[in-house]
C-alpha cells in the first residue's frame, strides 16, 4: 500500500501549514452544524468534487457566521485559503479522484469511522486559521468539504470539549526548570521568578495548578499539546489516568 501517512508541513508562497489527521472528537468540524458557538467560530466551507471523469475541478463556497470584517482582513483570509487549495492540488490531495483514494488509504489515522466507504478527515493548522478537510473519493459524490475557521475562537471551543484549563504549571523533566503552557499556544514559558529549593518549587507549582484546577491528566495533556500540536490524541486528557499516565487501551480501542 506504500507509506502511511500521520502528519506533514507545507509550505506555499509563505503560508505554512502544518497537516495531521484529525482526531475522532474534531472529525465533526468537517461537517455543517447547528452548534451556535462553533458556527460562529466557522468562516464557510468549500465544497468540491472531480466531475464524471474524475479530473475536474468544481467549487462552491458557503459562507458561515464567522465573517472576516475588515477588507485587508478579507484579502489575506482568501489569498490563505488560496494557498492552502493549491497545496493540497500540488500534494495530490485535491489533485484528481485517483489520486485523492490513494492518498485517503495512506492516511490511516485519519479515517471517519462508522461510513459506509473509506472517508477521511484532516485538521490544517496555519498561522491565522484552522481548517478541517473532508475526503470522500467516491465518484458521483461531494469528493471534499474544506472548513475554515477562525483558530483563536474555534480553539477555544475545542479547551471547553476537552475540559482543559488556560494554563498550568510544570516541570521541565530534562532540567527541572519551573515552566507555564497555555493551551493552544506551542512551547512553554519559563518561569525565573519561581526560585528555592525543589520542595518550594514543587509546593508552588501544585499551588497554581490548583488556582487554574489543572489536575494530572489534563497537565499531561497541555504537555503533549505544547510539545506535539494541539491536534493529536494525546492533548487530551481522556487519555490519561488521574496519576497523568496514559491509559491502557482495551484490545481493538481506538487511540484517538
Amino acid at each position: 500500500m506504500g507509506k502511511v501517512e500521520s502528519m506533514m508541513d507545507m509550505n506555499y508562497k509563505g503560508t505554512v501549514m502544518h497537516i495531521g489527521a484529525a482526531p475522532v472528537k474534531e472529525q465533526i468540524y468537517c461537517y455543517r452544524t447547528s452548534d451556535e458557538a462553533q458556527e460562529k467560530a466557522c468562516i464557510g466551507h468549500l465544497r468540491g468534487d472531480f466531475g464524471a471523469d474524475g479530473e475536474g475541478f468544481f467549487t462552491s463556497w458557503f459562507s458561515h457566521t464567522g465573517k472576516i470584517m475588515a477588507e485587508e482582513a478579507h484579502k489575506i483570509f482568501c489569498t490563505e485559503l488560496d494557498h492552502v487549495v493549491s497545496a493540497l492540488r500540488e500534494n495530490g490531495l485535491l489533485k484528481d479522484r485517483a489520486t485523492m483514494a490513494k492518498h485517503t488509504a495512506r492516511w490511516q489515522e485519519a479515517r471517519i469511522p462508522l461510513s459506509d466507504y473509506v472517508q477521511i478527515a484532516l485538521c490544517i493548522e496555519t498561522q491565522r486559521r484552522l481548517f478541517y478537510l473532508r475526503c470522500n473519493p467516491m465518484r458521483g459524490e461531494c469528493n471534499f468539504y474544506l472548513y475554515a475557521y477562525r483558530k483563536t475562537a474555534l480553539m477555544e471551543i475545542q479547551r471547553k470539549a476537552k475540559n482543559m484549563p488556560e494554563f498550568c504549571n510544570t516541570c521541565l523533566r530534562s532540567i527541572g526548570e519551573p515552566i507555564a503552557i497555555k493551551y493552544g499556544v506551542p512551547g512553554y514559558i519559563p518561569l525565573k521568578s519561581l526560585t528555592g529549593s525543589k520542595t518550594e518549587i514543587g509546593k508552588r507549582i501544585a499551588e497554581l495548578n490548583q488556582y487554574h484546577g489543572a489536575d494530572k491528566a489534563q497537565i499531561a495533556a497541555m504537555e503533549a499539546g505544547s510539545l506535539f500540536g494541539w491536534h493529536i490524541p494525546a492533548a487530551n486528557p481522556n487519555m490519561y489516568d488521574e496519576n497523568g499516565l496514559p491509559r491502557k487501551r482495551k484490545k481493538g480501542e481506538s487511540p484517538r
